[in-house]
């Protein structure tokens, strides 16, 4: 398979599946990633890629001696690029499968399920599973058309038409670049909750960084509105942690950046590599479908997420009354979004009037929680913004099907 890059790079695909692993030296979870990987197929099939990141010498031949077929990858000094990205340009693999050191497939069938899922659709340009871990959380992030490293495999090419994978931000911030690039080079991102990865760790929390995503990509409503909307969070959830200084630095460095990339100039995206990630359009068109079949009116929004908006929007232009937004997160009591006040999910039904609940993009487990805490007070049609699919791409389940089976 032959590819090019934006730079006119030629790299010549001469294998199926590449495994790229972002190692974290701190932790002790490698050598058991690295064993399970070999377990899953056979060495002829794929490769492996370790980017190190400060592992001492002793311990990294102990590792080599283990696994010598694994190529390793120390980051340059100075960087001049990820050394993510220099794992991707070096690996032969057609799919690559991108992972942290503590995650990885659940078994064989996960993994041909994944690769299956980008021959069988040439327009996916990455399939993310689920990651379950050991505490039995499932991780998902807000946006449910988000790559996640750790739980996803993308096709080789729509990295490279995407431009590259971004260097200089941190792993979470840079699935939201990348996501948004591969949107933007008419691929998409589909998430498959059937197939399953294995995890220790959480996903990393919020950081700042996912601003400069923003502000690099987003026309300048959307800009200042989910500008606004994240810088809202992050201090409300750091300053509920006790970080208030750390959070005030990091977001004045974050200006600062943000300043610098606009005199370089922008890169803004279409309004369907919009529509991927933020799903506004989509989002709209299942309130108002909803809220004519359930003759709702009057409605609480659920989860103080990142794309919050996207929600509150779509209510908006179905004519509904947003009574409030609950959340039951202490960091986020008492504040106001939008005109609207946030308040725990019990106090957002007294006075009773509330015709229906809409369920924001949230992770897997905190809907669940969520949904349950609301289940307590109201019993009334809920409807989830969105629903991974089991075995479908990229489908959101219908509005009457969620309303039944929440009802139930």
């Amino acid at each position: 398979m032959k590819d090019f890059g934006r730079y006119g790079l030629y790299i010549k695909k001469t294998m199926k599946l590449s495994y790229i692993i972002n190692s974290d030296p701190t932790r002790q979870d490698l050598t058991r990633t690295l064993g399970v990987l070999a377990q899953l197929a056979p060495p002829d099939a794929c490769e492996t890629w370790v980017v190190d990141n400060g592992y001492a010498p002793e311990a990294q031949s102990a590792l080599r001696q283990q696994h010598p077929a694994v190529q390793w990858l120390k980051p340059q000094t100075p960087a001049l690029k990820s050394p993510i990205a220099e794992a991707i340009e070096r690996a032969a693999g057609k799919y690559l499968l991108l992972l942290n050191d503590d995650t990885h497939p659940a078994h064989t069938a996960a993994l041909k399920a994944a690769v299956r899922h980008l021959e069988e659709n040439p327009q996916t340009g990455a399939v993310v599973g689920r990651l379950d871990l050991e505490s039995g959380k499932i991780e998902m992030p807000e946006f449910a058309t988000l790559m996640v490293t750790g739980a996803t495999c993308v096709r080789a090419s729509a990295i490279i038409r995407a431009g590259g994978y971004p260097s200089g931000l941190s792993t979470r911030a840079a699935d939201y670049d990348l996501s948004l690039r591969i949107w933007n080079s008419s691929y998409r991102i589909d998430r498959r909750q059937d197939i399953e990865f294995n995890g220790r760790h959480a996903l990393p929390a919020t950081n700042l960084e996912q601003l400069l995503v923003i502000n690099r990509y987003l026309p300048t409503k959307l800009r200042k509105i989910y500008g606004s909307d994240w810088m809202m969070r992050f201090k409300a959830l750091t300053a509920h942690s006790g970080n208030r200084r750390a959070a005030i630095r990091e977001s004045l460095a974050i200006r600062v950046r943000s300043v610098r990339e606009a005199w370089a100039g922008r890169e803004q995206i279409g309004d369907e590599a919009i529509e991927g990630l933020f799903n506004l359009r989509r989002h709209a068109e299942l309130v108002g479908e909803w809220a004519r079949r359930s003759s709702v009116w009057r409605v609480v929004l659920a989860g103080f997420s990142e794309n919050l908006y996207a929600g509150f929007s779509a209510c908006q232009r179905s004519g509904l009354q947003i009574r409030c937004v609950a959340d039951n997160h202490p960091a986020f009591a008492e504040l106001n979004y939008r005109g609207v006040l946030i308040v725990p999910v019990q106090q957002a039904f007294d006075g009773g009037g509330i015709d229906g609940v809409v369920v924001t993009s949230l992770g897997h487990t905190e809907t669940e929680r969520q949904i349950r805490a609301i289940r307590r007070t109201f019993r009334g049609p809920i409807l989830r913004l969105w629903e991974p699919s089991m075995f479908a791409t990229n489908v959101q389940v219908q509005p009457e099907t969620q309303t039944h089976a929440q009802a139930a």
